[in-house]
């Protein structure tokens, strides 16, 4: 707590001889000043991280960490536990697997005794957790690709969702939370297009990291950084 407050004291006392304006200013590029410089993505937790992955194509993918995949896999694993615990049916794993539409069928036709008995809440309970896991679980693996071969990049299970290479101005490195070397802080990396439009591509609570992602996609491009962190 006492780090914390020294911490606090030097921010206020310390003064940073260039304004953030001026910091803008130093792109020398107009569009700089045009564009949002607040964070895009609403959700970062430090297990969300990805790391690049350079194919012999020379494209490059951000894969999900080892993290990212293990935590919502325990929600999914608690919450199936929590549901085959109270259900009335309670199948074997080889019945799971082998015969699962048979167990379906066997587990909506005792749903009405299960909806009648104590076992419910519980049942909820671990249907929540299920459906938790299986919602962050399909977040943190989206793919995020930028293909060299065919010069697009695109996000997500959908191949609608893609961008030419040319429609892309800048990268654009932020601090998302956090001000200080004490504070926790997640930067993003986004795409701004020449539309002045920006696109959220991942965050990182590591800056010397994502600073690194973002060089290499400027060197794939071929188009500048704008690193206010």
């Amino acid at each position: 707590m006492f780090k914390q407050l020294l911490s606090k004291i030097k921010q206020i006392t310390t003064t940073d001889p260039i304004s953030f304006s001026d910091r803008l200013k130093a792109f020398n590029d107009p569009m700089a000043e045009e564009i949002g410089w607040e964070p895009i993505s609403r959700i970062h937790i430090g297990y969300f991280n990805r790391r690049p992955f350079k194919t012999r194509h020379e494209s490059l993918f951000f894969i999900p960490s080892m993290t990212a995949v293990l935590f919502p896999m325990m929600f999914i694993l608690m919450g199936g536990y929590l549901m085959w615990a109270s259900s009335l049916l309670q199948p074997g794993l080889e019945a799971m697997i082998f015969y699962p539409v048979h167990t379906l069928r066997h587990y909506l036709h005792l749903m009405p005794r299960l909806l009648a008995s104590d076992r419910i809440w519980v049942h909820l309970f671990g249907l929540v957790f299920l459906l938790m896991g299986l919602v962050h679980l399909f977040y943190s693996v989206r793919p995020i690709v930028f293909n060299n071969t065919r010069k697009v990049y695109a996000k997500g299970f959908w191949p609608g969702h893609k961008i030419s290479f040319d429609e892309i101005h800048a990268v654009q490195v932020i601090s998302a939370s956090g001000s200080g070397p004490d504070t926790s802080s997640v930067y993003e990396v986004n795409l701004v297009l020449k539309t002045r439009k920006r696109i959220h591509v991942y965050g990182h609570p590591g800056r010397e990291r994502i600073v690194s992602d973002a060089a290499e996609l400027s060197k794939m491009l071929s188009i500048p950084i704008w690193d206010t962190t």
